[in-house]
């Protein structure tokens, strides 16, 4: 979290320390994670930086709160609770290494 001279908030802070090929359209890979931070959070913004670890130069974007998208996300993550609750760790866990090996 970063905060302002006052103390209030000023959002969230993500960075990335990325290779030349992974800067372009980062900020845009990343949007998902940061709509459900500020989700969890309840900020209403997410500072994002990418650095380009070969030549340093980099990215900084601001992602702000979207609540549709968050509520689809939420929505999501229910959907999943309900579909994976019935397998039971051991299911769960043959489910995902079936999704690894795809």
């Amino acid at each position: 979290r970063l905060f302002n001279s006052d103390g209030t908030s000023a959002g969230l802070l993500e960075l990335k320390f990325l290779k030349s090929k992974s800067m372009p359209g980062a900020f845009e890979k990343y949007k998902t994670q940061m709509q459900m931070q500020m989700l969890v959070t309840g900020e209403k913004q997410t500072h994002f930086f990418a650095l380009n670890k070969h030549t340093l130069d980099y990215d900084h974007e601001i992602e702000y709160a979207d609540p549709e998208f968050q509520a689809q996300l939420l929505e999501n993550a229910e959907e999943a609770i309900k579909f994976m609750s019935p397998l039971g760790i051991a299911g769960i866990m043959d489910w995902m290494y079936g999704m690894i090996e795809r």
